[in-house]
């Protein structure tokens, strides 16, 4: 840690226990509807609190009362012809969590986001075997104890060229594009107003080979004995 930063341990720290459940209809064998329900009893996250006491940052493990998120999430697949399989993921979440005794600061924050994705496959072409994919993730908000959790977001993208009877397979891929899913996350809550500002970047570029040497061949079986069942 830094000059004007501690880490304190906790020796009061306890497990948390979580209880989840959800309900799933599936319309016309694609379209996906879920809604869901999780409650986290003692939850337990690192928090900073800054000092009024002299000019120092205290990150320590601290339990919440709980933390509880209820939301819906749809999944909608999309295709077109044999060039197109697409499939995009919408979920709505409304996050609830509580602490009695942080410091001299209990909060009781509540908060609706949601979070989109999307997964695209496009054939460009048969023969040869090239195909290009592109995804993408989206999050509006979120809370994190005290912190506030901006928007982020990332792109990916791939080519892929498969060749050589489909045993080598060449690919060059960006992931994040835009660089955008590093966040800064910031405090503005009671007395403490912290920004922490992250220098890093995410973005890549990768070209990968591989190869598949021999064809797997599964081991023959013997067809189970149901005679005695009739």
């Amino acid at each position: 840690m830094g000059a004007y930063s501690e880490i304190r341990g906790n020796p009061l720290l306890k497990p948390s226990a979580g209880y989840r459940t959800s309900l799933s209809y599936i319309l016309k064998s694609k379209y996906v509807f879920t809604g869901f329900f999780n409650y986290t009893k003692d939850r337990f996250l690192q928090l900073l609190y800054q000092s009024p006491e002299r000019l120092t940052e205290i990150y320590t493990y601290m339990n919440l009362d709980f933390e509880q998120t209820v939301g819906v999430q749809a999944t909608v697949p999309v295709r077109a012809g044999r060039w197109m399989q697409s499939r995009f993921t919408l979920t709505g979440m409304y996050m609830h969590q509580k602490d009695s005794d942080f410091w001299d600061l209990s909060f009781n924050r509540r908060l609706y986001t949601f979070v989109a994705t999307m997964q695209n496959t496009f054939t460009l072409s048969a023969k040869p075997d090239l195909k290009f994919t592109l995804t993408g993730f989206y999050q509006n908000r979120a809370i994190q104890g005290n912190y506030d959790l901006p928007r982020s977001g990332n792109l990916n993208a791939a080519l892929r060229w498969t060749f050589a009877a489909e045993k080598a397979q060449l690919t060059l891929q960006g992931e994040d594009l835009f660089d955008t899913s590093g966040i800064s996350p910031r405090i503005r809550f009671g007395n403490q107003q912290v920004t922490n500002r992250y220098i890093h970047t995410n973005r890549a570029f990768i070209l990968s080979l591989s190869y598949k040497f021999g064809d797997y061949k599964e081991k023959r079986r013997e067809a189970v004995d149901t005679s005695r069942f009739k």
